[in-house]
């Protein structure tokens, strides 16, 4: 019986320890996955709002296609703004589940948008309008856009939040 003592408490100590690292891997992932969601999240909507300033900002000689009637600008103006309010909500609904210099970054960003879609808005039907969809054509075009930095970001900060065995187990 005392042979039999230092075995049992062994495996007692052993499947309490592995409970514990269990547990926790366990929280791990699943705060994994849910950043993984929220950035997958994010990505489809930044996407979604920067294509929604594109078709407002599209400059006449490329939207006219025969046989298809383009919307107004109104009303493309109408959808960006609603793209971005539903960027810059989730956003804010979920900027928990980033690293603060990836929500700044995006924060950051969403702003411009937004500080350059109101110019846009504002310019419909008046005498600029042309003027301010240019700028903001020549803007999503140029080399002042970030959205391609905010969206690297979002892939680093998803990669760095990988538990460690995933790299170990997934050969990454």
């Amino acid at each position: 019986m005392s042979s039999l003592l230092p075995s049992i408490a062994g495996a007692v100590v052993s499947g309490v320890i592995f409970y514990f690292v269990g547990l926790h891997q366990g929280r791990q992932q699943i705060r994994f996955e849910r950043r993984a969601d929220a950035v997958t999240e994010l990505r489809k909507r930044l996407r979604e709002a920067k294509q929604a300033l594109a078709d407002l900002s599209t400059p006449a000689e490329y939207r006219s296609l025969p046989g298809i009637e383009e919307p107004p600008r109104s009303e493309l103006a109408d959808a960006a703004g609603e793209k971005l309010n539903a960027l810059t909500s989730y956003h804010q609904d979920h900027a928990l589940w980033l690293d603060e210099r990836t929500s700044e970054k995006l924060d950051d960003l969403t702003d411009e948008y937004a500080s350059r879609w109101a110019a846009a808005e504002g310019s419909v039907g008046e005498e600029v309008e042309e003027d301010a969809m240019m700028s903001l054509w020549d803007w999503l075009g140029g080399d002042e856009d970030r959205t391609e930095e905010v969206l690297d970001a979002l892939d680093r900060s998803l990669k760095d939040a990988a538990p460690w065995w995933r790299s170990i187990f997934s050969g990454r």
